[in-house]
């Protein structure tokens, strides 16, 4: 069998995978085999019980907890300390602060 691109194989699927390199064991492949080949076998089918895997992914649409928003005085009081701590001045001035 020929997979054109191995990206495609899920990994959980390859049992064994065997590199030919020498010609003798290249030779059935003909000049396709040039560069060498690489045989990837995939696990069969068992005979018995069959195994399922089961994946289950929970996704919540709605959050858990709401974060406490500051009000817009809180905010521009926190823009202005924040302003002054890095040495700038700050952006409300008091007028726009009462106003707020």
């Amino acid at each position: 069998m020929v997979f054109p691109e191995v990206s495609n194989l899920d990994p959980n699927t390859i049992e064994s995978f065997t590199v030919l390199k020498d010609a003798a064991a290249v030779a059935p492949y003909g000049v396709a085999g040039a560069n060498g080949v690489i045989l990837i076998t995939t696990k069969r089918g068992k005979t018995g019980c069959q195994l399922l895997l089961l994946i289950v992914i929970w996704v919540f649409k709605n959050p858990t907890v709401l974060p406490k928003l500051p009000t817009a005085y809180e905010y521009a009081s926190l823009k202005n300390a924040a302003s002054v701590s890095t040495g700038g001045t700050p952006i409300y001035s008091a007028y726009d602060l009462q106003k707020i």
